[in-house]
Parts: C-alpha cells; sequence; structure tokens
C-alpha cells in the first residue's frame, strides 16, 4: 500500500505549503487593486496555493469584521454525516489506531485561515489527529490545480467588497 505521504507526496505537500506561506507574506499588506490582479491571475492559471492564500485574513483588503462575516459560523451547518473511523489515512496516510476515540468534524482547510465551514471543506478527525493536524497546512490534502468551489464563492464576495470600496481596511 501506498501511503499518502511517501516520500513524493509529503515533498509535494511540503512545496505547496511553502508556496502558499510565500504568497501569504508577498500579499500582506498589499493594496487592493495588487489583491485583485493576483485573484484575476488565478483565474487565467489557477493556483491552488495562491487561491488559499488570497482567502487568509492578513491577505483581504477588507476590515477583520467583514473578513470574519464573510467567513461564516465555525459550526457545520449542515453537519456532514458522521464517519465510521478517524480520516488520518487523508491527511497522514495511515490508519488511526484510537479506535475508541469519539469523531470531531473539523475544518481540512483550517477555519483560522479562512476555511469555510462547509461540507466541502469536513473532515473526521479523532481528538488526537485533530489537535495535531491544527491550522498547519501542509496536513491539508492539496489536489493538484483544483481550487475548491467554497474558495471560489468566498473571493467572489471579497472581489465585490473590494470593488465597492465599502469595507476598506
Amino acid at each position: 500500500m501506498r501511503y499518502l505521504t511517501g516520500d513524493s507526496e509529503l515533498s509535494r505537500r511540503f512545496g505547496l505549503a511553502l508556496e502558499y506561506h510565500q504568497h501569504v507574506e508577498n500579499l500582506k499588506g498589499a493594496e487592493p487593486d495588487a489583491w485583485l490582479h493576483r485573484l484575476d491571475s488565478v483565474a487565467a492559471r489557477p493556483s491552488i496555493a495562491l487561491s488559499m492564500a488570497l482567502i487568509h485574513g492578513d491577505v483581504v483588503p477588507l476590515n477583520r469584521s467583514r473578513w470574519l462575516e464573510h467567513r461564516g459560523d465555525r459550526i457545520f451547518k449542515p453537519r456532514p454525516r458522521n464517519g465510521r473511523t478517524c480520516w488520518s489515512i487523508q491527511v497522514w496516510g495511515y490508519e488511526c489506531p484510537c479506535k475508541s476515540s469519539e469523531l470531531e468534524l473539523d475544518h481540512a482547510w483550517p477555519f483560522a485561515l479562512g476555511g469555510r465551514s462547509v461540507p466541502e471543506n469536513a473532515i473526521w478527525l479523532c481528538s488526537i489527529h485533530n489537535r495535531a493536524k491544527s491550522s498547519d497546512v501542509h496536513c491539508y490534502h492539496w489536489k493538484d490545480g483544483a481550487v475548491p468551489s467554497w474558495v471560489e464563492l468566498l473571493t467572489q464576495r471579497f472581489r465585490f467588497d473590494v470593488l465597492s470600496g465599502r469595507y476598506k481596511p
């Protein structure tokens, strides 16, 4: 069995996580026009790392309360069906040994970094794996060129607010 965290997969995840962090650093404090330009560049050439960076609270050129409002509640509504096992295999590549642990619904892309509470961004983890994952973006199941639909919706809301000029930092 090939684990998800085999050498090439692990290298790819760390590479994309590093690219994400570099985009975040480069975009912090950017003017709204620069943010919009980067958003347009994603439409021309999809980049999952840049797409995820564009929804970071320190990057979006909106005030914090508006960013929080768009991001939404922490609680999943509707709540996805409970899995029977911890999904650690999707994150770390191995079956969870904690068979008796109660499962917790977590955000695949961290809530603290803009992850929305939608079924597409939900993952079931035991409490140990949930705490271990925390907000570590290399744990995210990066899919080549696949920007989640909830990210596109969120960036379109951000775009509208930025263009309207009503919600400047």
